[in-house]
């Protein structure tokens, strides 16, 4: 059983505005017969908000039940949510300490909604992110959210991975790198023509997730896009280390996550993108090797093997983080932690 956490869904009201709604999730009902872990929020759970808040509605229980399989297991979820508040879109043009007023709960939120109640989002990005009327942010959109197993489910794991939101991260670090490179190889930095909002949340937020949270908070208050962009650029080329100014910027509550176990999320995200092209790598070769040609045959082979060697690696370096993560945030925990990747 799952505690109350806070979700927040994206609505699209009669007029064509967007606006946002808080919904408090209340505890959820499960069947005993199934371990399954819940991935997401089903679209339905706010079928027909958007016609009541029009109306004006304040508040609103809504009952949900959500049915899903895993092997074969059947599970019923029922949520019973309550509109609570809406938000707005975060406007452009904003200072440092308006950035900071934003992330701040929104990166201390997440964890917290994680530590309670073992719901993580795994889609946090800009377009994601609103603002409440006194200016601090809230997440929102929980369509990909999952439940979190916890240590005294004797099946738990303490973070469920998928490709799309790549290998190795933790729950409270559930933010998405980005897709993009530069021509020349470099990693994508945002674009330095404009020195503009989503620019530079789209960096925070990556630097973010390869350096924790204390790494992107350290550069808010530089806020010009040429140190950031510069600070993105040593972090990744320095195989994930960062200066002491921006670790003096530590939050307390993070203090933690330190500098050794920041190198090892950097390492283990790339070593998952190896392991990830080299799945993609396979499943492409494997639809020609059915024409039997001894070019396709070995292109096939091949692929095999480097997915044998990037699992390997990717194993290696997991087994560090993990060790590392067991020790500071699940100390109880024995036996080997399950991931995307396991077995």
């Amino acid at each position: 059983m799952h505690g109350t956490a806070t979700v927040l869904r994206r609505c699209t009201v009669t007029n064509g505005d967007k606006c946002c709604v808080k919904l408090a999730v209340h505890p959820v009902t499960r069947t005993p017969e199934s371990d399954f872990i819940q991935r997401g929020w089903q679209a339905g759970v706010t079928q027909g908000l958007p016609r009541l808040l029009a109306a004006g509605t304040q508040k609103l229980e809504h009952f949900n039940r959500i049915r899903s399989s895993k092997g074969g297991a059947l599970e019923y979820r029922e949520i019973r949510m309550t509109v609570m508040e809406e938000y707005t879109r975060v406007p452009r043009g904003l200072d440092g300490d308006q950035y900071k007023k934003i992330l701040l709960p929104v990166f201390c939120g997440h964890d917290e909604m994680i530590r309670s109640a073992g719901v993580l989002h795994r889609d946090i990005k800009p377009e994601n992110i609103m603002r409440r009327e006194d200016g601090t942010g809230v997440l929102i959109d929980y369509d990909l959210a999952s439940f979190i197993r916890t240590p005294d489910d004797p099946h738990s794991s303490p973070f469920e991975l998928t490709a799309r939101h790549r290998t190795g991260t933790p729950p409270f670090m559930s933010i998405r790198l980005l897709e993009e490179e530069l021509p020349d190889g470099e990693p994508f930095l945002g674009n330095s023509e404009a020195d503009d909002l989503d620019s530079k949340f789209y960096v925070l937020l990556d630097f973010c997730h390869q350096g924790g949270i204390d790494a992107a908070l350290g550069l808010v208050p530089l806020m010009s896009w040429p140190a950031i962009a510069q600070k993105k650029k040593e972090f990744i080329f320095n195989g994930g280390r960062w200066d002491e100014g921006i670790r003096d910027n530590c939050l307390p509550l993070w203090k933690e996550w330190g500098h050794e176990m920041a190198l090892q999320l950097a390492y283990l995200a790339r070593a998952g993108d190896g392991l990830i092209a080299a799945r993609s790598s396979v499943i492409s070769t494997a639809k020609a090797f059915k024409s039997g040609t001894v070019a396709h045959v070995k292109r096939y082979e091949d692929a095999l093997d480097e997915e044998a060697v990037a699992r390997e690696k990717w194993g290696k370096v997991n087994e560090g983080f993990c060790g590392a993560f067991r020790a500071i945030y699940w100390p109880s925990a024995e036996g080997p932690i399950e991931t995307a990747f396991s077995g």
